[in-house]
């Protein structure tokens, strides 16, 4: 529904509070069941894969030339080089053939309400799906009759492979890779009916690369090393089946060793592969265990939130927004692939790249490959992932992004300690997840330099991004009740340092640590990665007050008189500066800062104030100002677009501009160029870009569901008129929101959480 005027949406918001509902989460409308996702025919290649998964596991599953084929990557499998490895590929062959869909009798199935692929052709059936409360993919083979079978390993790691320059990407070396830089073979041993394969990091890493060349040598025994001897693998499990020896062969464009095992006159079997890390596996429920248990999770997962259009018409039923929502769902469902995996869901790909010559043809590399790196944690593309999940209501699946925040905290400490003498925690841009920037992107230093800071035309003094997650911990606990007392170090330690770098910074200028107002000078600062050397950038002036204001909520919800250190009493809050203001064609705007020397990326900083933090935006003071600064600003128009992760569809939304927000974020989340749909393009990443992904879901939400500061529910405010929808989201202080519009007219309920 067309919202044009901030009067409207007050009106609306006090009209749904006045009816609002509250009632426990039990008593909630009809279950929903998420439609099945279907293929009628084989695929080519490994970009033609669907998406399986669970818990920390991901699968890419196609059947290419009548085989069922499958990739399995883990959370958190970091060699050396910090490249995250996927664990193999899989390969089954029937010798009856009822997959190659000669017949007419193919289907691939993605059920999303179990969460598990399902192969049929002729009289047989394959279930692939994997644990969703331990680290272990099962596979089911069925046959009318008796068939023989093949199930293969494939390695390409079966030997030591150099990283040649091209490659460098897919490591934390990047640019600056060493001559002998090289991806280690794995130990794989096959017996009787049983395969194991397992990866043993050398001690050396690049984290003491890094180390030494980032000059933290001194202190390197305070400092976080998750990847040095760090072993992981799996183990394959297949009852029925035999080892019967290897072969050599090459796949996409590389070559790989296969381990044959081999079953004769089989109707039923079940294969089972656990994944650890540490020494061995841990033991794997039984199949039928899992199958339900994780079948119950997804059921359960569904009914959380969803998003439906109600199709009048078949106009609408092929629509771009039809398909919006559709991919919406297929998205959030490869996030719930990793729910509970250590390390967070990648921006780059996540846990679903395939042969990277099929993303770009200029990439003849191994299935591991992915750009940007493996176990690089770019804050600014990692956030898009994970906000969403506050309104989608997976708060539970936000702590393994939070958790990795909280162990670098030791290491950002140190390293500001150690650089600046001053305290706080400084949490750089590429960050490594170790804690330390990227060492190529930490840029080749001179003497006389600040090695605290990254000497790279992008990524100079940008600090804030860390802010994003701390506001995200604290929105958990608005929205869930999550409790957030272990990440309060990483809030304050984060605002600290921005008040003792500041002045610290200042008085080597000159004599005075703050301004004439009695301000910080946040100077040299960073308007994201576009505008650099910038004198109070409004998306770090922004992104301190607000995360300031909500740990003083939390703090007086939680009864907290006093904290740890004094950044966050209410001197700090007075020093914070005002966000930067100026006049386009006679209109208020919000600045991208002060001044700034250059602009260096196609970002719009200026925008933030709207999206994340909430200063201005529909229902709130300044709207105007905001849409100014959308509609007029002219680096702001320049860089307008919906590739990877851009978020003018989410700034549209959140500013009530509809049309704007419909055409953006269809765009965004139409269809990608793979079979799967929500396999997006590389964008400015790796493909699928899970940046497209997170972004689209937030400017959906944000068209559905937006709060006043007040928490007033403005429901559709920017929804397009005649087109009837409903959705289940979530909202601050337990809220489950409920609502319809049906014909124009809206319906809603609130239920309170109740856990």
């Amino acid at each position: 529904m067309h919202i044009n005027t901030l009067t409207a949406n007050i009106l609306r918001a006090v009209v749904c509070a006045m009816l609002c509902l509250t009632v426990n989460a039990n008593t909630a409308a009809a279950e929903y069941v998420p439609k099945d996702y279907v293929w009628t025919s084989p695929s080519r290649n490994s970009s033609e894969s669907m998406p399986c998964g669970g818990h920390d596991v991901g699968m890419n599953v196609w059947v290419e030339n009548g085989d069922v084929l499958f990739y399995i990557a883990r959370s958190g499998m970091f060699d050396e080089n910090n490249t995250l490895l996927k664990a193999g590929r899989w390969r089954l062959s029937l010798s009856s053939s009822p997959f190659t869909g000669a017949d007419g009798q193919f289907t691939q199935t993605l059920r999303l309400s179990d969460g598990a692929v399902y192969i049929k052709g002729g009289d047989a059936e394959v279930r692939l799906w994997a644990d969703v409360y331990t680290s272990a993919v099962y596979m089911e083979v069925k046959s009318a009759r008796k068939t023989d079978a093949t199930l293969s390993y494939e390695s390409w790691r079966y030997r030591d492979r150099q990283v040649t320059k091209a490659e460098c990407q897919q490591c934390s070396y990047k640019w600056i890779l060493p001559k002998d830089c090289t991806t280690f073979a794995d130990t794989i041993r096959a017996k009787g009916s049983t395969l194991d394969f397992w990866h043993k990091n050398r001690e050396q890493t690049v984290f003491d690369f890094t180390v030494s060349r980032e000059s933290l040598d001194d202190i390197k025994s305070q400092l976080y090393n998750p990847i040095g001897g760090l072993r992981f693998g799996g183990r394959m499990t297949a009852p029925d089946f035999t080892f019967t020896g290897t072969s050599d062969g090459k796949y996409a464009s590389t070559d790989y060793r296969a381990w044959h095992f081999k079953a004769s006159g089989i109707k039923k079997s079940t294969v089972t592969i656990t994944l650890y890390t540490g020494d061995e596996p841990q033991a794997a429920p039984s199949a039928k265990t899992s199958r339900k248990r994780s079948a119950d999770w997804w059921h359960a997962y569904w009914q959380r939130s969803n998003i439906q259009l109600r199709v009048k018409n078949k106009e609408l039923r092929n629509s771009a927004l039809t398909k919006a929502v559709r991919n919406y769902e297929l998205f959030r469902y490869m996030l719930g692939c990793n729910a509970y995996g250590e390390w967070p869901t990648k921006f780059n790909g996540g846990l679903f790249t395939f042969d990277p010559v099929y993303a770009d043809p200029k990439a003849p590399f191994t299935p591991d490959y992915r750009k940007w790196g493996g176990g690089t944690m770019t804050a600014q593309n990692q956030r898009l992932v994970y906000w969403p999940m506050l309104k989608s209501g997976d708060t539970d699946m936000m702590a393994s992004q939070f958790d990795t925040y909280l162990r670098l905290l030791p290491t950002a400490v140190a390293r500001t300690k150690h650089y600046w003498g001053h305290g706080g925690a400084s949490f750089c841009e590429q960050i490594e997840n170790f804690g330390l920037p990227n060492p190529a992107e930490y840029g080749k230093h001179k003497p006389g330099d600040d090695p605290g800071m990254e000497r790279n035309a992008w990524l100079e003094y940008q600090w804030d991004t860390v802010l994003e997650f701390c506001s995200m911990i604290l929105q958990a606990h608005f929205y869930a009740g999550m409790d957030i007392t272990k990440y309060e170090p990483l809030i304050i330690q984060s605002l600290q340092f921005f008040d003792e770098h500041y002045q610290y910074l200042a008085k080597k200028r000159g004599v005075k640590a703050l301004n004439g107002d009695g301000k910080l000078v946040l100077f040299p600062s960073s308007g994201c990665e576009t505008y650099k050397m910038a004198y109070n950038p409004s998306s770090v002036v922004a992104a301190l007050r607000v995360v300031t204001e909500q740990f003083e909520r939390y703090k007086q919800m939680k009864g907290i008189k006093d904290v740890s250190s004094y950044a966050l009493d209410s001197t700090f809050k007075n020093r914070l500066p005002e966000i930067p203001l100026r006049t386009i064609d006679g209109d208020t705007c919000i600045a991208p800062a002060v001044v700034w020397e250059r602009i260096q990326n196609v970002e719009t900083p200026q925008l933030y104030p709207v999206f994340p933090w909430r200063m201005y935006g529909m229902g709130r003071d300044g709207l105007q100002t905001a849409r100014n600064t959308y509609q007029k600003d002219p680096h702001a128009l320049e860089m307008r677009a919906s590739k990877g992760w851009k978020q003018d569809n989410i700034w549209a939304a959140c500013l009530g501009l509809t049309d704007e927000a419909v055409r953006l974020n269809t765009e965004k989340l139409a269809d990608g160029p793979y079979r799967f749909p929500a396999f997006w393009d590389p964008g400015f990443d790796w493909a699928p870009d899970c940046n497209r992904g997170g972004s689209g879901m937030i400017g959906l939400q944000e068209m559905l569901l937006q709060e006043a500061p007040d928490g007033s529910l403005l429901l559709f405010p920017a929804w397009p008129d005649g087109v009837d929808a409903s959705f289940r989201l979530h909202a601050t202080d337990g809220r489950i929101v409920e609502a319809e519009i049906i014909d124009g007219k809206i319906t809603h309920k609130v239920m309170k959480n109740v856990k």
